[in-house]
């Protein structure tokens, strides 16, 4: 290369000059995340670029060969950190400071400081050069014979380290679905690359000067660009890396034609994905078996008739999706030119959130329940029995006690109903196998039910058994005390929603709630379904009203004035606990009929072998 001395030293001093230029600018931003590594590692090229031009005018202008030659000597302390410095600014940039560990940097640290003792002491057993000369040639370069292992060992590890440096980028570029990511990646690894190569021809070919010198010009214009043009030091990876990916709640950026930017993991784990990265995918196709999804995209996305994208319009939805309940939050995204360019979609999983809120408004229900049981339902009992005590107290009639004593029973009834109704709010969790005709046995003979009769059918299903006992028991009570033949003198106008009669009861000849049950018979059918069974309760008694069949399990509903109206919300709280519907309707000799819908059947067990 005929280049002459001032023009040699002119590309130094240009190198030095951009170095310079960019480490200033970085200086500015040193407390930003990744800034000091880049910052130290534009420190050692523009260092590089000085100690050359420094060499080439000691040698030449000023032709001090000891000076230059211990210029050379402090150039590859300097040119044993470029790469180091260049390792960490991207392993920092990328957020993999967890490599940071005391051994490594310490490593990292004495690698230089090592290159520059072989330089110095140039030993025999591990040389670092073979001839150490600065000759003053029409170029103005010192022309030194590096043929030492040391020199070759040196070359290895830094390209090395300069290797995974560019690696690490690279992969950044590959795998990020966002332009500003990439176009800092692609800057980054051009600023790396160019003078890489021209180091490369400057230690395989003869050329005359320091070509890696000047490839720092195309670096800092690169650099810069990836400052200013993308923002380096302002918005680096780790914040998607360390925030986006680590974030509970989904997270997707979408275009203004509807294809997927970016995603979190959290975003695909909801959507039940592969995993794999969603860039490129359009929304259509990602929920095209979810229109609730699409129909929520399509409104929250939509612009006034104006065409403008207002950020202060509210952009918030509820959908469920499968067994999840979500709130969907999405915000425009705008470039640095005000112009709308994409959406951002936040995905809240609020499924745990929204049972919080049914379980507390249960619970409020529930305590509605017993202030209405407290305030009204114990109150009319006890009036009673208060007003049979008065008599007696007054009279000295000791027979008016016994009405005393049953209203005091009733109170006890309300009270076991009302716990009962608390307990039973609670989810199944231990189930277990049963056979259906023994339970209802046990169910019907934990009941007064005097000549009533009844017969089952059994079947093999999964269930708490002591909780279905009591659910049956229930039914069955409510069969014999409400179906009876006699209840059919019952005036409907006595129908009562939430209280019993708040009556005193003299008369002795009002009805008492007893029945007859002769020849009242109950029925415990089971129908086979695909999957599941569904338990029928029947009987031949009175029947209940069309418009009441949904009433009657309402807590407090009762038709006899004897009922607590717990019996049945007590039967619908075990079945949901089970995860079964039930409903009342008519038998078909007239009679009540409930059904338990959805009820799993046991597995058959398997035969046993002969011995």
């Amino acid at each position: 290369m005929g280049l002459s001395v001032t023009t040699v030293q002119l590309l130094y001093a240009t190198s030095l000059l951009f170095g310079l230029a960019l480490v200033a600018v970085l200086w500015q931003h040193r407390e930003k995340r990744g800034a000091l590594p880049l910052l130290a590692a534009n420190v050692a090229l523009s260092l590089w670029a000085g100690l050359r031009l420094s060499i080439t005018v000691a040698a030449v202008t000023v032709d001090s060969v000891f000076v230059a030659i211990w210029l050379t000597r402090v150039l590859y302390l300097v040119i044993a950190a470029t790469p180091v410095f260049t390792l960490l600014f991207a392993l920092e940039y990328t957020g993999r400071e967890r490599y940071f560990s005391p051994m490594v940097l310490g490593m990292l640290a004495l690698y230089p400081l090592f290159v520059f003792g072989l330089v110095v002491v140039n030993p025999d057993w591990f040389s670092f050069y073979t001839n150490f000369e600065v000759v003053a040639t029409t170029v103005g370069e010192e022309v030194t014979e590096y043929q030492g292992p040391a020199f070759f060992a040196h070359t290895v590890v830094g390209y090395t380290l300069t290797g995974i440096a560019f690696a690490v980028l690279g992969e950044l570029l590959v795998r990020s679905g966002r332009p500003l990511y990439r176009g800092q990646a692609a800057a980054l690894l051009g600023g790396i690359a160019i003078p890489l190569l021209f180091n490369a021809l400057t230690i395989t070919g003869n050329v005359g000067l320091d070509l890696t010198v000047v490839g720092f010009i195309p670096t800092a214009l690169l650099f810069t660009v990836a400052i200013v043009r993308y923002d380096l030091i302002n918005v680096t990876p780790i914040a998607r890396e360390k925030v986006v990916q680590s974030v509970r709640d989904g997270m997707v950026v979408v275009d203004t034609d509807g294809d997927i930017l970016d995603s979190n993991p959290a975003f695909r784990s909801l959507f039940h994905t592969d995993g794999g990265s969603l860039a490129g995918q359009s929304v259509t196709a990602l929920f095209a078996d979810a229109p609730a999804l699409q129909t929520a995209y399509e409104s929250l996305t939509e612009s006034p008739s104006d065409g403008d994208v207002t950020a202060d319009q509210d952009r918030t939805q509820r959908v469920t999706y499968r067994d999840r309940v979500l709130d969907i939050e999405c915000s425009p995204i705008d470039d640095d030119r005000d112009r709308h360019v994409g959406w951002l979609f936040l995905v809240h999983d609020v499924t745990e959130l929204v049972q919080r809120e049914r379980d507390l408004e249960e619970q409020i229900e529930k305590l509605d329940q017993f202030a209405g049981i407290v305030s009204h339902d114990l109150r009319n009992p006890l009036n009673v029995a208060q007003g049979y005590v008065q008599h007696a107290i007054a009279t000295g009639d000791g027979g008016q006690l016994e009405k005393s004593n049953e209203a005091l029973n009733r109170m006890n009834d309300i009270i076991e109903d009302a716990l009962a109704l608390a307990r039973e709010s609670d989810g199944v969790t231990e189930l277990e196998t049963v056979s259906l005709a023994s339970v209802v046995t046990d169910a019907w003979n934990a009941v007064e039910t005097d000549e009533a009769t009844f017969q089952t059918d059994d079947a093999r299903i999964r269930a708490d058994r002591d909780r279905l006992q009591r659910l049956l028991e229930n039914l069955i009570r409510n069969s014999v005390e409400h179906g009876s033949t006699s209840s059919r003198t019952q005036s409907e106008d006595s129908v009562e929603h939430g209280s019993t009669s708040n009556r005193l009861e003299t008369d002795e000849n009002e009805h008492d709630g007893e029945c007859d049950t002769a020849g009242h018979e109950l029925v415990v059918s089971v129908e086979e379904g695909v999957d599941q069974l569904t338990i029928a309760v029947s009987d031949n008694g009175v029947g209940i009203s069309d418009d009441k069949l949904e009433q009657v399990f309402e807590g407090g509903f009762t038709t006899n004035r004897s009922g607590t109206g717990l019996g049945l919300a007590i039967v619908k709280q075990i079945a949901n606990a089970h995860g079964w519907d039930v409903t009342a309707t008519h038998s078909e000799s007239g009679g009540a009929r409930f059904e338990l819908r959805n009820v799993a059947r046991a597995p058959t067990p398997a035969p046993r072998r002969a011995e």
